[in-house]
């Protein structure tokens, strides 16, 4: 016998957030101000998961936990036009790249989604 699929179609923005129209204005600008972007480029807000609110609780107490930073070295004959045309059209198609987490007043974290991807490639 098939398994279902549990898979299901994602919900409409916004709506994990259980909050009425009026309320999500207030959020939404300070989710946009917290990531010093225009509230019009996000795309979507939901609560974060528990494994990700343990790791901001934890990372929020022991400053410089949880955090790499890697840098990587590119050959010198790279062609930078198609690396970065490359780097662009992942980073769009993947929202995961796009997404921050951050912490609005009187809530939970809160994942967000940014419609315009801005890359920072020197």
């Amino acid at each position: 016998m098939p398994h279902p699929s549990t898979v299901g179609p994602p919900p409409p923005a916004f709506a994990l957030l259980g909050q009425a129209e009026q309320d999500w204005g207030k959020g939404r600008g300070h989710v946009a101000r917290a990531c010093n972007v225009d509230q019009d480029t996000i795309s979507d807000v939901y609560p974060c998961t528990p494994l990700q609110e343990g790791l901001m609780s934890l990372a929020s107490k022991d400053k410089g936990d949880y955090i790499m930073e890697g840098t990587i070295e590119l050959a010198s004959d790279i062609c930078m036009v198609r690396f970065r045309a490359a780097w662009e059209a992942m980073a769009e198609g993947l929202e995961v790249l796009r997404t921050r987490i951050v912490y609005p007043a009187a809530t939970n974290n809160q994942s967000i989604i940014d419609r315009l991807y801005n890359p920072h490639l020197g």
